[in-house]
């Protein structure tokens, strides 16, 4: 179990219905949790349109690894559960456009037959080293 000084929350009242933390700090990496295309309310963000839901989500990456002090250089692994595996193959190109800058990080990508609510296409979880200096930020 995480440790309250080791987790953080972005959408606290969703978080605490299922049971889980967004963001997770341990032992010199930053986990993410699944994360969703998902407006601040909740909300799905481009239902049923896998590219929308790709930028959407790996915005939102980029957001928290900033509140970090990290960037996506920082990123070692991640895993994409989708339901749709060729809509995310042809989206691959805006994914990349966000690890443009380093190599991309290892991957794993799975076709499930659903996810949270159906309306959302992929669900992506982020491990990203937390270099030694930065370790204990927020």
């Amino acid at each position: 179990m995480a440790r309250s000084d080791q987790t953080r929350h972005y959408r606290h009242a969703l978080e605490q219905a299922i049971g889980f933390s967004q963001v997770v700090q341990s032992s010199g990496f930053l986990l993410l949790s699944g994360m969703v295309s998902m407006d601040a309310n909740a909300q799905c963000v481009g239902r049923g349109d896998m590219k929308t839901q790709v930028q959407t989500i790996y915005t939102e990456v980029g957001r928290i690894l900033v509140d970090y002090g990290l960037s996506f250089e920082h990123v070692v692994r991640e895993t994409i559960y989708t339901t749709d595996l060729d809509a995310l193959i042809a989206a691959a190109p805006i994914r990349l456009k966000f690890f443009e800058r380093v190599r991309p990080p290892a991957a794993t990508w799975v076709r499930v037959a659903g996810l949270y609510a159906p309306e959302y296409l992929l669900e992506v979880e982020i491990t990203a080293e937390v270099p030694e200096s930065d370790r204990g930020a927020p």
